[in-house]
């Protein structure tokens, strides 16, 4: 018999939901989405994403959101540029390490989405837009060092970016590179001011590693 399920959580985004039930489906617990498809991830809410779990998980499943909330619910804005942070618990991260020394979070073993420019983990599909009119996504500048993190570990390399802004429907390209590696595009991103009257976001074009160099020979 199937365990009764309960909502212990619910969501403006789809990209908020989906971090969430990430990271508790990493710590062994079983997630429901329903509405999942009722929002646009570009232009907000069309209809609440709801969290459900069995209730006999319904207990830790809280304290493991409540957790999160501490450091900012999902739904929130990014945090402004500064020291690296955990993409959980927003706690301070030290250069270089696998995991989040304060929960335990890591990229590894989570799912990922594909989109024309590349992979995108669940980790970061909450800060990511994806406008109706592409099939890209995009990352404010604040999440761009930690993707290319991600595609090093997972070895893949950025060939080139798109900088887009907000346009009246959809978005609008402002820059685009067409041949710069994941270090241009890390100081290309830190280069940008903190705040600025109209937000930007960068698009990322990823291939798997060796894979730029073999189409030029």
């Amino acid at each position: 018999m199937a365990s009764e399920q309960v909502q212990v959580d619910s969501f403006q985004h789809y990209a908020a939901a989906a971090t969430a039930k990430a990271l508790l489906e990493a710590e062994g617990i079983a997630v429901e989405l329903l509405h999942a498809n009722s929002t646009d991830l570009w232009a907000g809410c069309l209809g609440e994403v709801r969290l459900r779990v069995p209730i006999e998980q319904e207990e830790r499943a809280r304290a493991l959101l409540a957790g999160l909330a501490r450091g900012g619910r999902l739904d929130d804005a990014p945090i402004a540029e500064g020291p690296e942070r955990c993409l959980a618990c927003k706690e301070p991260l030290l250069a270089d390490v696998a995991s989040c020394p304060s929960c335990g979070f890591t990229f590894a073993g989570e799912e990922t989405h594909l989109y024309a420019n590349g992979p995108l983990p669940d980790s970061l599909m909450a800060t990511a837009i994806a406008p109706v009119d592409s099939q890209r996504f995009a990352l404010p500048t604040s999440q761009v060092a930690r993707y290319v993190e991600w595609c090093d570990a997972e070895g893949l390399s950025v060939s080139g970016w798109e900088v887009w802004g907000r346009g009246l429907v959809g978005h609008t390209v402002r820059e685009r590179v067409e041949k710069g590696d994941g270090a241009a595009l890390r100081r290309a991103a830190a280069a940008l001011p903190v705040e600025q009257a109209e937000p930007l976001f960068f698009s990322p074009t990823v291939v798997k590693s060796g894979a730029q160099e073999s189409a030029g020979t």
